[in-house]
C-alpha cells in the first residue's frame, strides 16, 4: 500500500524502521523508556538502564529524556568482558595460556563481584585485590580467602603455587584497574538475563530467518511468547477459554506436567552440585574440541585461504610496530659454546651508539671444537679464558638482570639488530631469559628484532666477516678485523656496514620482527614437529620433504587414518590435493596418493 502511494495512517502499516540495525537498539529504547506514552500517562519514570557497553542505547535515552538515568553494567557481558582481555593480554603473557588459569581468574573476578553486591567501594577493592591474590598476597582478601593458614594452595592454579612474574602482574593489574573504576556500574550485580531468555522466547516463535514483520502474524507470535513468560504453560488452556474451546484433557495434563518440570529444572539448576556438574562438562568439552582441532589443523577461519599454506596454528593478534620516532637500534650478537638450540650463551654485546655492554658467563656444558677454535673461547681449570688470557666472568642472573637495564635505559622502544639475528641469536636469548624468569621484563623495554643478513648479504658473501674484509676497508677496520667471533667486535662490524650500504633506520623498522611473532614461528616449528614425527611411519614409501609438506599443512597420521577411514583413497586425494591459491595443498601426483593409500591399508590390517 505504501508503495502505492497511500499513508502509512489509511491502512495497516507495519513498517515502522528504515534504518541500520545497529541504530535500531538505542532508538527503540528511548522510545520505549522516555517516549513512552503509556508511562507518561501512569507517570511511570525508568531511571535506570541495565545493558552491556556495546551501544550508544544510554546516550539515546538520556538525550530524550527529561529527568537523569544511570547505567548498570550487565554482569554476565562484564565477566565475558573480563575474559576477553585476559586472552588478549595472554598473546604478550604465556603464562596466563596455563591450564585454568584464566577460568580461575574469571572465578576470583565473580567472586569479587557476588560477595561485594551493592557495595560501591568493597566491590573496587576486591577487584583491586585479585593481583595479590593471585600471586600469593593475602593480606587484603578478608574472610573468603585462607591465604594465612599453613600450606595454603590455590586449588585451581597450576601446581597449586600462585602465579609469577612482575611483568604478568603489572599487567594484569592494569586490567583490574580499569574494572574497578567501573565499580558503581558493577557493584549493583544488574542482569538483563530476562531479557535475554525472553528474546529466545520469541526467536522461538519468529525466526529471524523468515519474515513475520509485514503481518498481524508477529504480533500474535510476540503475543504468545509475552504469555508464556508471564503465565507459563497454562496459557494455552486460558486461550481455548477465551475462545470458548474445550482444552482438552491431554492439554490439560500436558500443561500442568510442562510447568511443574520447569518449576524444578529451575530449583535444580541452582544448586550447587549441578552448577559444578555444568562447569565440569563444559571444561571437558572444550578439551575435546581443543584436542580435535589441534589434530585436524585449520578447517575454517576468515580468509583462510590467503595463508593456508602454512596451516598451522597461529597467534590472530599482532602487535603493530611503533613509530619510527619512539624506536631505539641495538645491535646485539652472542658466542656460544656450540650451534645446538640447548649451547650456553658464554658472551653477549651490545651497541647503541656511544653506548656498548659487554659481559663474559661461565658455561656449564663444554665447547665444540670448531665453536672454541673460532670464538677463542676456553675453560681451563673452572677458569674462561680468550685466546690464553683469562677474562672477568659474571654470573647469568646478574648479566641478564644488567642486559634488562641496559635495554630499559633508552627512552623509547627497542629493537634488536643482528647478523642472523631470528635463527640464531634471538632464539637463544629468549629461551636463557626465560630460565632466569626475565622474558617478561625484556617485552616491556623491546618490540622485537631485524635480521641484518637479508638487508647487506651481497650474493653468495654472506657471512659477517666476509662482508666486513670485502667492504670495510681502511687502518681503522683492519685492527678490528682481526677479532671476528667476538661479539663485541662483531657488534662494531655490523654497525660499520650498516652505515656502510646506506641502511636507514626506517628499513631496519619496516623489516623487523615483532617478539610474539618470532614466538609463533618458533610455536609453530614445535607443532611441525610433532606431526613430522608421526609421520615418520611414511617414510618408506614417500619423501621426507613430502612429509615436510604435509605436517606443515598441518596434516598428521591421525588425520590421515581417519580420512581414509571415511572415505579411503578418494578421501586422501582431497585432503592433500584442495585448491589453495591455485596450487594443491600438498599435492596432487597420483603415484603418492596411492603409495599413501596403500599404506594406510597395510595399518589397517595389521589393527
Amino acid at each position: 500500500m505504501c508503495s502505492q502511494g497511500h499513508d502509512k495512517n489509511d491502512h495497516d502499516c507495519r513498517k515502522n524502521w528504515s534504518g541500520s540495525s545497529k541504530a535500531m537498539e538505542p532508538y527503540t529504547a528511548a522510545k520505549l523508556i522516555s517516549c513512552n506514552e503509556d508511562f507518561l500517562t501512569a507517570g511511570v519514570r525508568v531511571t535506570t538502564l541495565i545493558g552491556d557497553g556495546d551501544s550508544s542505547t544510554l546516550a539515546a535515552v538520556q538525550r530524550e529524556s527529561q529527568h537523569s538515568v544511570q547505567k548498570w553494567a550487565d554482569i554476565n557481558h562484564t565477566k565475558k568482558r573480563f575474559s576477553s582481555w585476559l586472552y588478549r593480554a595472554s598473546a604478550s603473557h604465556r603464562q596466563l595460556l596455563g591450564r585454568n588459569v584464566i577460568p580461575y581468574l574469571k572465578r576470583c573476578f565473580s567472586y569479587a563481584v557476588d560477595q561485594n553486591r551493592g557495595d560501591e567501594e568493597g566491590t573496587r577493592r576486591a577487584i583491586i585485590n585479585i593481583a595479590n591474590h593471585a600471586f600469593g598476597d593475602h593480606q587484603g582478601c578478608g574472610e573468603w580467602c585462607k591465604g594465612d593458614t599453613d600450606n595454603y594452595s590455590h586449588k585451581s592454579l597450576p601446581r597449586g603455587k600462585p602465579l609469577e612474574g612482575r611483568a604478568l602482574k603489572s599487567a594484569l593489574e592494569k586490567i583490574l584497574e580499569s574494572f574497578a573504576a567501573e565499580s558503581s556500574k558493577i557493584a549493583p550485580g544488574g542482569s538483563s538475563q530476562a531479557n535475554e531468555s525472553f528474546n529466545q522466547m520469541v526467536a522461538i516463535r519468529a525466526p529471524k530467518n523468515r519474515h513475520y514483520g509485514s503481518s498481524a502474524a508477529l504480533n500474535i507470535r510476540v503475543a504468545a511468547a509475552a504469555c508464556q513468560k508471564n503465565l507459563g504453560p497454562k496459557h494455552v488452556i486460558g486461550i481455548n477459554r477465551k475462545l470458548d474451546l474445550s482444552p482438552g484433557s491431554l492439554t490439560k495434563s500436558y500443561s500442568s506436567r510442562m510447568e511443574e518440570k520447569i518449576k524444578a529444572k529451575v530449583r535444580r539448576q541452582v544448586t550447587v552440585p549441578v552448577k559444578r556438574r555444568r562447569l565440569f562438562l563444559k571444561s571437558l568439552q572444550k578439551q575435546k574440541i581443543s584436542s580435535h582441532e589441534s589434530r585436524e589443523g585449520i578447517c575454517y577461519q576468515s580468509a583462510m585461504e590467503a595463508d593456508l599454506g602454512c596451516a598451522l596454528l597461529e597467534e590472530t593478534t599482532r602487535e603493530l610496530p611503533p613509530p619510527l620516532n619512539e624506536v631505539t637500534f641495538v645491535i646485539v650478537d652472542i658466542e656460544t659454546t656450540g650451534f645446538a638450540s640447548t649451547a650456553d650463551i658464554v658472551q653477549l654485546a651490545c651497541k647503541s651508539g656511544q653506548c656498548e655492554f659487554n659481559y663474559y658467563m661461565m658455561p656449564s656444558k663444554t665447547f665444540h671444537p670448531i665453536a672454541a677454535e673460532k670464538t677463542g673461547l676456553r675453560v681451563v681449570n673452572g677458569e674462561l679464558f680468550l685466546y690464553n688470557q683469562r677474562v672477568e666472568t659474571t654470573p647469568p642472573r646478574v648479566v641478564g638482570e644488567k642486559f634488562i637495564s641496559f635495554l630499559s635505559s633508552f627512552e623509547s622502544r627497542v629493537v634488536l639488530v643482528g647478523h642472523n639475528i631470528v635463527r640464531f641469536d634471538a632464539p637463544r636469548i629468549l629461551s636463557w631469559l626465560q630460565k632466569l624468569d626475565l622474558s617478561d621484563d625484556l617485552l616491556k623495554s623491546v618490540y622485537g628484532v631485524t635480521d641484518s643478513l637479508k638487508l647487506i648479504s651481497q650474493g653468495s658473501c654472506r657471512k659477517l666477516e666476509e662482508l666486513a674484509s670485502v667492504y670495510l676497508q681502511g687502518e681503522e677496520w683492519q685492527r678490528i678485523k682481526s677479532g671476528t667471533h667476538n661479539a663485541m667486535i662483531d657488534c662494531q662490524l655490523l654497525d660499520g656496514l650498516i652505515r656502510h650500504f646506506e641502511i636507514s633506520n626506517e628499513v631496519l623498522l619496516t623489516n623487523s620482527l615483532s617478539l610474539q611473532e618470532l614466538n609463533n614461528r618458533k610455536l609453530q616449528a614445535v607443532r611441525k614437529a610433532q606431526k613430522v614425527a608421526t609421520l615418520q611411519t611414511l617414510g618408506r614409501v614417500i619423501s621426507s620433504s613430502m612429509i615436510s609438506k604435509m605436517a606443515t599443512a598441518g596434516i598428521d597420521l591421525e588425520k590421515l587414518v581417519e580420512i581414509f577411514n571415511i572415505s579411503g583413497t578418494e578421501g586422501i586425494r582431497l585432503l592433500l590435493g584442495e585448491s589453495i591459491n591455485g596450487k594443491p595443498r600438498v599435492t596432487t601426483r597420483r603415484r603418492i596418493i596411492q603409495a599413501i593409500s596403500e599404506h594406510l591399508e597395510e595399518l589397517r590390517k595389521l589393527e
